[in-house]
């Protein structure tokens, strides 16, 4: 119920696949909460931190299960379970706790794609923010995440790389910890870098195009934005982020290919009064 390994609670460490087995003796319990803790993201050969907590809340009975980002967001929507995965995507035939999305998207699943993308975007924010601002760890961002799923179950966007959605993460982060804060200015800033990056983020067949953004995301991103909220990030950060962000991917990644088709997009002006 902490969340917390305790000295009768059994454990066990995944293999490099992420597999894993746990023999729990008591079978008492109506429910049981699996917690995972740190690794490595195995898409991207990325460490996610010790701080990254995934979590999947199961019937006692229940021998096959998946924790990921997605039953995370689950677990902390508590009784809204259900509108969650619904919102999401999920059936009631293939909740979180049992849904293997990456392979459902390999096999070019519209549903699992669509699922894998939530969660990589997900992982992403939590990663992200909990790096940059000090104070805040993972499990704060998925609640914070969870919530807003939740309110806006009849209209959620199709991706979490949605300005509005991700900067009503960030306010209901600080609606839950009265002990953060920050400038409107910072918040711009790091809904300009994060928001540009996650919007890129696609699914195809083989993953190739989302993981190489993830493991950007993971590494460079998380490392800019960390810059950003301690005030040593070069003053065009923000705007290179928001001018031309696969650029900078393009630089890392030899052999990444993504064109991005906004270049041609006719403007519009408008004057608004």
């Amino acid at each position: 119920g902490d969340l917390l390994a305790g000295q009768d609670e059994p454990t066990t460490t995944s293999a490099e696949d992420g597999s894993f087995s746990l023999t729990v003796s008591d079978t008492d319990a109506e429910s049981l909460t699996i917690v995972s803790l740190g690794g490595t993201d195995v898409a991207t050969s990325r460490a996610l931190g010790d701080a990254m907590t995934l979590i999947a809340s199961i019937p006692a009975t229940q021998t096959q299960l998946v924790v990921t980002p997605l039953s995370t967001l689950s677990f902390y929507a508590g009784e809204q379970a259900g509108t969650l995965e619904e919102t999401l995507g999920f059936s009631d035939a293939k909740p979180a706790k049992s849904t293997d999305h990456i392979a459902l998207a390999e096999e070019a699943d519209p549903t699992g794609k669509s699922l894998t993308l939530y969660a990589a975007q997900a992982t992403l924010i939590a990663h992200t923010l909990s790096k940059a601002i000090p104070g805040v760890e993972p499990t704060a961002v998925f609640q914070a995440i969870s919530a807003v799923v939740v309110s806006n179950s009849s209209s959620l966007p199709s991706s979490f790389g949605d300005t509005t959605f991700v900067k009503n993460t960030l306010e209901k982060m600080l609606e839950n910890d009265s002990s953060l804060s920050w400038t409107g200015d910072l918040q711009s800033d790091l809904l300009a870098v994060l928001t540009s990056t996650l919007q890129k983020m696609y699914v195809e067949s083989d993953l190739k195009a989302l993981n190489t953004i993830a493991s950007f995301g993971l590494s460079t991103l998380a490392d800019d934005m960390k810059a950003i909220v301690d005030g040593t990030a070069s003053e065009t950060t923000a705007s290179d982020y928001l001018t031309d962000v696969l650029s900078k991917i393009d630089q890392i990644y030899e052999g990444f290919e993504l064109s991005d088709k906004e270049s041609g997009y006719r403007t519009i002006e408008y004057a608004v009064s």
